[in-house]
């Protein structure tokens, strides 16, 4: 009996196993639907209190209310965008500047080379033609990514609307139908894993908000102490693209070059807005967000960066953005778990 018991438990755990590749396969397929699809889950479950409060204290029906929380949430958003893009559009139409000053740099290196480095005129034009390949092949390949990061949003921009919508409609139905999923004899641990996961949201957003207002803080700083232009915009800036770890400042510290370049031709002013860019990024990743997202959501340390990590292997910055969070629901299931307990135990401290 001991035998049949220990087999049965060998091959639960091998069906486990093979059901979790299974489902990363699964995700890697369906990759481009789950994204926005998880990102509106989360949108809504920051909407839910305004919608909740709404029709609690106003008496609003569901549909209104519905209708006035994505209004309110996308107008901030648009606001955003707006300040955004407008201040890249001035930046932008200062490109003829930006030519104009790359060219005087790399004429500038080749005086160099040619007067310090005892280089013949062949060796000096060889030095900068490589250096001018490199910096359009760099250049190129920052602006393709950042072409496809902005079609991606765009078609991601008409979905989520859509999706937050009908999921703050039918929110109830949704429920109902995760407990009766669980069946009766588990349905008290369902619903307290849906509260939960009502509460992660906002408090990983107020990391994500004070993670921002650090970032932008010191980038600011940086920019305004290394005398790069659109300091306070810059800063923003990198604060509020670094919502995408480890990409999203990489992005900003490359935009904030372009600013360098456009209104300046000392090359020292160029490489220290990137600079400023790395050093709050590595101040970030390896203080900031670790300390301040990851601890909101109960996930120590190690275990945000592997997620991270993998989220960006499997989904891009989507999936870098979204790790935090889904790994947080995770976590709260596995704690209701006496199977899963100990995964739940490992990626962070017991959820109250």
């Amino acid at each position: 009996m001991n035998r049949i018991n220990e087999n049965f438990r060998y091959l639960t755990r091998l069906v486990n196993k093979l059901l979790l590749i299974f489902a990363v396969i699964v995700i890697k397929t369906l990759i481009g639907i789950i994204i926005p699809l998880t990102t509106a889950v989360f949108i809504a479950l920051l909407c839910l209190p305004l919608a909740q409060g709404l029709e609690k204290k106003f008496h609003v029906k569901l549909l209104p209310s519905a209708i006035l929380c994505l209004i309110t949430i996308f107008s901030l958003a648009g606001l955003i965008i707006l300040l955004f893009t407008g201040q890249l559009n001035a930046i932008g139409k200062n490109f003829s500047s930006i030519v104009h000053n790359i060219r005087e740099q790399f004429v500038a290196i080749s005086i160099y080379a040619k007067t310090n480095l005892d280089l013949d005129e062949s060796k000096s034009r060889l030095i900068t033609g490589w250096l001018r390949e490199e910096l359009l092949k760099t250049g190129n390949f920052i602006i393709s990514a950042v072409v496809v990061q902005i079609s991606e949003m765009m078609i991601n921009l008409l979905l989520i609307p859509v999706y937050v919508f009908l999921m703050l409609i039918y929110r109830n139905e949704i429920k109902t139908f995760l407990v009766s999923l669980s069946g009766s004899g588990k349905s008290g641990k369902t619903i307290r894993v849906i509260k939960k996961a009502c509460l992660i949201v906002p408090h990983y957003l107020g990391g994500l908000v004070l993670e921002m207002i650090i970032v932008s803080t010191l980038s600011m700083i940086g920019f305004l102490v290394c005398g790069v232009p659109f300091p306070f915009f810059l800063g923003f800036a990198g604060g509020l693209l670094n919502m995408i770890p480890y990409v999203g400042n990489l992005i900003a510290g490359s935009i904030a070059m372009m600013a360098a370049l456009a209104f300046s031709n000392n090359l020292i002013i160029v490489f220290a807005a990137f600079f400023v860019s790395l050093l709050v990024q590595l101040i970030d990743n390896n203080f900031v967000l670790p300390k301040l997202v990851a601890s909101r959501v109960n996930i120590n340390p190690l275990v945000a960066i592997i997620v991270i990590l993998i989220g960006g292997a499997l989904a891009g910055d989507g999936g870098m953005f979204l790790a935090l969070p889904t790994t947080a629901l995770i976590k709260i299931m596995c704690d209701e778990s006496k199977e899963w307990r100990a995964i739940g135990l490992f990626i962070g401290n017991q959820s109250a």
